[in-house]
């Protein structure tokens, strides 16, 4: 159902034939018209407000528990899988899936690009919040505590510089997206120095 936050009622109402239990729903950021839902029968659907029409279908092995849009590249939509694995679909072949991310050894339960929208964060039931590249089957950082239960959502911070991980231990952490990165005050010749170490990678 879509609401209107100043009424009572809903707006509109979307159904597709055999849907089952919906677990989670993103509009995209480009076409705000179009919605992306995941539901508990291990599909994945988008739907179109502006008709009141599901557009497209798929059916994954496990259910998506999770997911979110490039905000850079709005066509690519990232779910997060119950089979431990990220899959990016491309929407106008939402048949095939465009690349897929490992790493996790649990259900993926919480994913979040990036502002720039070149690599995202995953946190799952093992109790680890991981950080992919966009176009990388495989994570360049973890993070994890010996007292950090299972990670249920994690949300990157406005400017790309955090992550924010919530866990079943009632705990709220942050974490650098980048490990190594210093948070004090950069000298200009510092500044130069780490861009061009980035350039040389």
């Amino acid at each position: 159902m879509i609401w209107d936050y100043n009424r009572s009622h809903p707006v509109e109402t979307l159904q597709w034939d055999s849907f089952d239990n919906l677990l989670t729903m993103k509009y995209n950021p480009s076409e705000t018209s179009l919605i992306a839902c995941s539901g508990s029968d291990c599909s994945v659907l988008l739907y179109d407000t502006r008709g009141a029409t599901p557009v497209r279908k798929t059916i994954m092995k496990l259910k998506s528990n999770s997911m979110a849009w490039n905000p850079r590249e709005p066509m690519m939509l990232t779910t997060a899988n119950d089979d431990g694995n990220c899959y990016t679909f491309d929407i106008r072949k939402f048949t095939e899936v465009w690349k897929i991310h490992k790493d996790h050894s649990n259900s993926v339960m919480g994913i979040s690009y990036s502002p720039v929208g070149r690599e995202f964060a995953t946190g799952g039931l093992d109790r680890t919040v991981r950080i992919f590249g966009v176009k990388s089957g495989r994570s360049r950082e973890v993070y994890h505590t010996r007292r950090m239960h299972n990670v249920l959502a994690v949300e990157y911070s406005g400017d790309g510089k955090f992550i924010l991980s919530g866990s079943d231990d009632a705990n709220l952490r942050i974490w650098k997206a980048h490990a190594a990165e210093s948070l004090k005050t950069l000298l200009p010749r510092e500044k130069t120095a780490i861009s061009y170490r980035n350039k040389l990678k």
